[in-house]
């Protein structure tokens, strides 16, 4: 099947038609076959109009699926995007939270020994008679001792009687001894707030496992402990 003939040559074909029909219009035959071929010529104009319609159409509908396709994938991408913005935020709110939280914690003051029971009070007399200057926390051997507020290590290792002792100074000056420790942990630099300094453990001159905790204002005379706990508001 022959391609149909493009408009220009199916009005030249026309225009020839009329032609001949004009020039044949004494003769009979002639006009009918002037009448036939002008016939033809517009039956290949119809034709060729039609295959132009049909690829405008076929265009049209391509261009519009492939708009319909570029609207799914940026919305697709929109909504990743969303989807991950979101994400972000409420990664970014929670560390935030989490920060804030921390920040609360470093300042606040806690309990030395999660879970411990009191033990010898601060005034009262040790097994030798001697003044109680500190709070003992009662609790099995290598139970954690934690920074009861952030400060830096002024002193770590064996103190005599006090056994394995580690001294935190505040930035206030105050200093917090930490005595009888099975293990020191923290043995110089900056504490803070829950950060290990040693382990609870029987060593130096006591009878049973406990962390003595001192508290001395200025690093001089201790004061009761607990007191000074409750006075900055301790969990205890």
């Amino acid at each position: 099947m022959s391609e149909p003939e493009s408009e220009p040559e199916a009005e030249a074909e026309a225009e020839a038609a009329e032609g001949r029909q004009a020039d044949a219009s004494s003769d009979p035959g002639a006009a009918l076959c002037a009448r036939i071929l002008g016939q033809v010529a517009a039956t290949r104009e119809a034709a060729a109009r039609a295959v132009r319609e049909e690829a405008e159409r076929v265009a049209a509908a391509q261009a519009a699926r492939e708009a319909a396709e570029r609207r799914v994938r940026e919305q697709a991408a929109a909504a990743k995007a969303a989807a991950e913005a979101k994400v972000r935020e409420e990664a970014e709110a929670a560390a935030r939270a989490e920060a804030e939280r921390l920040e609360r914690f470093a300042a606040s003051y806690i309990k030395p020994v999660a879970g411990a029971t009191l033990g010898a009070r601060f005034g009262e007399s040790d097994p030798w008679g001697n003044f109680h200057a500190g709070q003992d926390f009662t609790a099995a051997t290598g139970t954690p001792v934690h920074a009861v507020h952030g400060g830096t290590v002024s002193s770590a290792g064996w103190a005599g009687s006090f056994g394995y002792r580690v001294v935190v100074t505040l930035d206030d000056g105050t200093e917090l001894w930490y005595c009888h420790l099975s293990t020191v942990v923290a043995t110089e630099g900056r504490v803070t707030t829950g950060d290990t300094v040693g382990r609870v453990g029987a060593t130096g001159n006591i009878p049973a496992p406990h962390l003595h905790l001192e508290v001395r204002p200025a690093g001089g005379a201790p004061v009761d402990p607990l007191e000074w706990l409750h006075a900055h508001d301790a969990v205890l």
